[in-house]
């Protein structure tokens, strides 16, 4: 848990300033009740992700997933940034970059910048398996939100990236 005191200037929901003292009764519950959906997201997301790296690359780890999925959102990157990133010992990483290397989804590059230093990139193999990843999780989010109204679906996905936004200000 941070240990830090968070001072955001993010709005509420209706765009307007909504913060308050953290012992209000109404945000100690609305904060509870935020912390059981992302957990149960969280779950839900963990145990469709099951398997899933697979389609991927049949020798993808999860951990590997993840490092993979972060160089395709970021490339380049180096070793370090990556370890930074996602909270990993830069010999993880190491290894991890290797096994993607090894199975065809990431090249490595000098860093122009440093020769000592090398970037990760991902292969096209990568790109073409994560977009047809992408359209399929893409084509069930739509699925699942099907009853629901574009205004809310505009909002949720609002609300969504201000709370992402927040926890990376938080971490």
């Amino acid at each position: 848990m941070h240990g830090g005191h968070y001072s955001s200037d993010m709005s509420g929901a209706s765009g307007e300033s909504s913060t308050g003292p953290a012992d209000d009764p109404e945000r100690v519950v609305a904060a509870r009740d935020v912390e059981r959906g992302v957990s149960d997201l969280y779950r839900k997301a963990r145990s469709r992700a099951r398997g899933l790296h697979r389609d991927i690359h049949p020798a993808l780890t999860p951990l590997g997933f993840a490092v993979l999925r972060l160089i395709l959102d970021e490339e380049p990157m180096r070793g370090a940034a990556i370890a930074s990133t996602l909270g990993l010992d830069k010999a993880i990483v190491s290894r991890q970059t290797a096994i993607l290397r090894d199975i065809g989804l990431v090249e490595a590059l000098p860093d122009p910048e440093d020769g000592r230093a090398t970037l990760f990139v991902s292969s096209d193999a990568a790109k073409k398996a994560f977009e047809a990843f992408r359209a399929q999780a893409q084509d069930e989010y739509r699925d699942i939100l099907q009853s629901w109204t574009t205004e809310d679906i505009v909002t949720f996905g609002r609300l969504l990236g201000q709370f992402n936004r927040a926890i990376a200000n938080w971490f």
